[in-house]
């Protein structure tokens, strides 16, 4: 299963994640336009997103190199909410679902 360590953002006041690896997202399903849900569970410190349907989110878009790539970004007070008051984050990624959970602040500075 493909992960990556990334450092925590912040933007406008609130916590923010980016994630635009492309060949990460397409390679879950996530391409520009998909719907999904997403899950912050505080007490695991974890931020799901799964691919449905009927999702009530959908993976944004940029232009790279001239086509359109994929863009998840998770701006809120949620972020912060459910992954408390950490520096890195863990995002691992399988088909239809990227699970994002809380890194101790001794791991990102160590890589």
């Amino acid at each position: 299963m493909p992960k990556q360590v990334l450092k925590l953002g912040t933007h406008r006041n609130n916590r923010r994640i980016w994630l635009d690896k492309e060949d990460l997202l397409v390679g879950a399903g996530f391409k520009a336009g998909e719907l999904y849900y997403d899950n912050y569970n505080f007490e695991t410190q974890t931020i799901k997103l799964r691919l449905h349907d009927e999702g009530n989110r959908k993976v944004s878009k940029k232009t790279r190199s001239g086509r359109l790539a994929p863009v998840i970004d998770l701006n809120s007070t949620k972020v912060g909410w459910a992954l408390g008051n950490i520096d890195a984050i863990e995002v691992h990624y399988k088909k239809g679902l990227i699970t994002i959970s809380a890194v101790g602040k001794n791991k990102f500075r160590n890589l």
